[in-house]
């Protein structure tokens, strides 16, 4: 099947993004986060506002995950000194199951190849099942951390890295 990755440039994509994100966060974290603080993340940082902002002042770079044309998911990620950090990916649960993650993370790796990055990183809820794919990947486990999202909640969350050059 044809995957594809590609910017995410303009107002157009970002109302994309944004009508997908809404679909991909109630059907993923709605058990996991519970729907309020579902609403609130997606207001707080999937919203147009937030996510140009993020482009424009916070250093994201958005990328839409295509499979056979269709916009699948979304991953966004911040050039760090010696790293990337993959702040968001995403992918429909309709489209899971035909290695458009494993597409998406060998796209940042070679991100990280071509900008002498040594490493990807990540954060992930404890509870997201995602974590397994993760590992599977061959990410590590860093640290255990809180953090604040808003709302008057913390969530645990888990740091994982991928070395990709020593």
């Amino acid at each position: 099947m044809s995957k594809k990755i590609r910017k995410i440039e303009n107002d157009a994509d970002i109302v994309k993004i944004v009508d997908l994100a809404k679909i991909i966060w109630i059907e993923h974290y709605k058990d996991i986060l519970g729907e309020d603080q579902v609403k609130f993340i997606l207001e707080r940082q999937q919203s147009f506002d937030s996510i140009k902002n993020q482009i424009k002042d916070k250093g994201h770079v958005y990328f839409g995950i295509f499979l056979k044309e269709k916009l699948a998911g979304y991953m966004s990620i911040i050039y760090e000194m010696n790293s990337i950090h993959l702040s968001k990916i995403y992918i429909l649960k309709s489209f899971r199951g035909n290695n458009i993650g494993t597409f998406a993370l060998n796209f940042i790796k070679d991100i990280c190849v071509k900008y002498n990055k040594d490493k990807i990183k990540l954060i992930v809820h404890e509870d997201n099942p995602t974590i397994r794919f993760y590992k599977k990947l061959g990410f590590r486990f860093v640290k255990k951390s809180v953090k604040d999202y808003g709302n008057g909640k913390e969530m645990k969350i888990f740091n994982f890295e991928k070395i990709i050059r020593q």
